[in-house]
């Protein structure tokens, strides 16, 4: 059973699932739920395309819909905060962005296949700042396009990169199509090729990670 399908069930009887209507009981009960499939290494989300995202993304979509300017305080304290501390009424809060979130669509798409500068300029870490880190590796390995596609409802921006073997969705929405281009750029550096893409989804025929 996967996350999303596990949130149906509960919201069907979160009494019985949670003990009573909390959105924070419901954020310990999926973190518990992900420890153990990433202990027992059982993936349910595997898929190659890009829409639905992934249940990552909830943190980045509550920012999005809250109004707030991260993601760090995880989607159950953005919407608590956003509902005034008020446990029953962030959990209605909760599936109701929730619904929305997995009926994300894709209105606009651009897609630009990667130049050898722009290849170059990843493979050499020109963008790379961190002199923390003892070995130095480029963000992506053999990359060959990147994605910037806009979802529905004015719900913001993603971009993806893909690779030889996966496709890589950056965990961030981004809230307008130029902070987007401008992240893509700061990993491959100037990109000229951006062509439209048409469809409400994008289905790539390689794992979405």
């Amino acid at each position: 059973m996967g996350t999303f399908e596990l949130i149906e069930r509960i919201r069907e009887r979160p009494g019985m699932w949670l003990g009573r209507k909390s959105i924070s009981l419901l954020n310990v009960f999926l973190s518990g739920y992900r420890a153990a499939e990433m202990d027992y290494n059982i993936r349910t989300e595997q898929r190659q395309q890009l829409l639905p995202l992934n249940w990552w993304f909830m943190h980045e979509f509550a920012k999005i819909k809250c109004n707030e300017y991260e993601s760090t305080a995880g989607w159950c304290n953005i919407i608590l905060n956003h509902c005034g501390g008020d446990e029953k009424a962030a959990l209605d809060k909760f599936y109701e962005f929730f619904d929305k979130f997995r009926s994300l669509k894709m209105v606009n798409g651009r897609k630009a296949v990667l130049s050898r500068e722009n290849i170059y300029y990843n493979d050499s870490m020109e963008h790379c700042h961190h002199e923390y880190i003892d070995r130095i590796k480029p963000c992506y390995k053999n990359p060959i396009a990147v994605y910037i596609a806009e979802l529905s409802e004015n719900n913001g921006f993603v971009t993806v990169v893909e690779t030889e073997e996966r496709i890589e969705i950056e965990h961030n929405i981004f809230r307008s199509y130029k902070k987007a281009e401008e992240f893509a750029e700061s990993r491959f550096g100037k990109i000229e090729s951006w062509q439209d893409i048409q469809g409400d989804n994008i289905i790539f025929g390689k794992p979405v990670c």
